[in-house]
């Protein structure tokens, strides 16, 4: 016994520091930062992946540039998000630049999973502009597309509007609209801060709120609150 005594004091005072170690980590907080979307591209790299609303979600068979007519439905392909249970379609904003530079929304109509591509969400699109801030868009030749979630840009695309080309020096147009949204600062990193921040801002803290507003940020949840129906 006098041999075994230590040995097991050994084994426990190991046994004690692992769980210490253990709830260390258990205790550290995940990284709060949400993914930055991507944007799919077809056979081309330099432009969007994109099918017809019937086309059943599944990637495109055609290796040719696909063009849309003005007003029309397509859909859009994007991955490299990790949504909530609660967020949708309105999650997503599809940003256009012209030739000209002219910045447009197209709006987002619908969102699913693609079939056969894990991590792949299928966005249904118009292509009309919903901002009305400048000339309706060009309907021969090719534009810039981007998908901004959380504040968070994706990847530019090229899209046929009715035909191909007119842009030709890409990385000009994309150094002027780089960041289609402001980024959506995730906010407090501590969960005292947050905690606090709930208190003054909501009918209290809980586990699924604290949840969600690290995963949206300050901006994105505060903004949701007041498009909430009284």
């Amino acid at each position: 016994m006098e041999i075994k005594s230590p040995l097991r004091r050994f084994v426990v005072s190991l046994f004690l520091t692992a769980l210490a170690v253990v709830a260390a980590f258990a205790q550290a907080e995940p990284d709060p930062n949400s993914p930055v979307p991507v944007l799919l591209s077809g056979s081309d790299a330099s432009r969007v992946r994109t099918t017809e609303p019937i086309a059943k979600l599944a990637p495109p068979t055609k290796t040719e540039p696909q063009t849309f007519e003005p007003n029309s439905r397509i859909v859009l392909y994007v991955t490299n998000v990790e949504l909530l249970k609660s967020e949708g379609a309105s999650a997503f904003r599809v940003y256009v630049v012209d030739a000209s530079g002219r910045l447009y929304r197209f709006p987002v109509v619908g969102l699913e999973p693609a079939l056969k591509q894990k991590g792949v969400y299928a966005l249904r699109v118009e292509l009309r502009d919903e901002l009305g801030f400048t000339m309706t868009p060009p309907t021969r030749g090719d534009v810039l597309v981007s998908v901004a979630w959380r504040g968070l840009a994706s990847n530019w695309l090229r899209l046929g509007l009715g035909g191909t080309g007119g842009i030709e020096d890409v990385s000009k147009l994309i150094a002027r609209f780089g960041d289609v949204e402001e980024t959506n600062a995730v906010g407090y990193f501590d969960s005292g801060d947050r905690i606090r921040f709930l208190e003054q801002a909501s009918f209290g803290p809980s586990k699924a709120l604290d949840l969600r507003v690290r995963r949206l940020g300050l901006r994105t949840w505060l903004a949701d609150q007041f498009e909430t129906a009284y």
